[in-house]
C-alpha cells in the first residue's frame, strides 16, 4: 500500500504557515467584524455600505477557497494518476 506526503506547494514548504496564516485571518475578518460590532452595541441594524462590503467580501472568499479546492483535487487527482511523472510535471526543468 502506497503512502503518500503532502508538502503542500512544491519548493515552499517552509512558507505555508506564512500562506494559511492571512488566509484564515481574512476569513475571520470578512466573516465576524459586523457580527462583533452589532452584538457589542445592541445594534439590529447595518449599514448598507457595511452589508454591501461584507457580502463582497464573502463571495470573493468563498470563491477563492473554491479555487484552492479546485486546485487541491486536481493536484489529487495528477498525483495519483501520473504516479511516476508527478514531480516532472509540477515543477519547473532548470
Amino acid at each position: 500500500m502506497p503512502i503518500t506526503d503532502h508538502k503542500g506547494i512544491p519548493g515552499m514548504e517552509s512558507g505555508n504557515l506564512c500562506l494559511a496564516i492571512p488566509f484564515c485571518c481574512m476569513y475571520v475578518i470578512s466573516i465576524l467584524g459586523n457580527m462583533l460590532s452589532m452584538l457589542l452595541s445592541d445594534s439590529q441594524e447595518i449599514r448598507f455600505d457595511a452589508c454591501l462590503t461584507q457580502i463582497f467580501f464573502i463571495h470573493c472568499f468563498s470563491i477563492l477557497d473554491s479555487g484552492v479546492l479546485w486546485a487541491m483535487a486536481f493536484d489529487c487527482f495528477m498525483a495519483t494518476y501520473n504516479r511516476l511523472q508527478y514531480e516532472s510535471i509540477l515543477t519547473n526543468p532548470s
